[in-house]
């Protein structure tokens, strides 16, 4: 499983909530954890496991190398946001939208 286990990249976490709704043609981005092959090899072992085994120990070793891997992901996003940060001098927050400059402004109403 460990083999297997992919982290997420920087750019793909951004692209997955970059909230860019505007788009009429939305790309489906995979995310893929494990290739199907083990999935589905994973899959069939803890079913034989749970009915089998009486056994759910398994469960602890899934969720330390997922969350291990989780872990690393948001690490990459958090050196992804420094590395940009620093290259352009302005720090860079997720919270904050950065403003197009191909957005329209209002211009505000000439009255007569």
């Amino acid at each position: 499983m460990t083999r297997h286990s992919k982290i997420v990249s920087p750019v793909l976490i951004l692209d997955l909530i970059s909230g860019d709704d505007e788009l009429e043609v939305q790309e489906d981005v995979a995310l893929e954890h494990l290739p199907e092959s083990v999935l589905q090899d994973v899959v069939r072992i803890s079913r034989w496991l749970v009915e089998y085994g009486r056994n759910q120990d398994f469960m602890n070793v899934y969720y330390q190398i997922r969350s291990s891997q989780l872990d690393r992901s948001i690490k990459g996003l958090k050196e992804h946001f420094r590395k940009s940060s620093s290259s352009s001098g302005v720090p860079y927050s997720p919270a904050i939208p950065n403003k197009r400059k191909d957005t329209p402004t209002k211009k505000p109403v000439k009255r007569p």
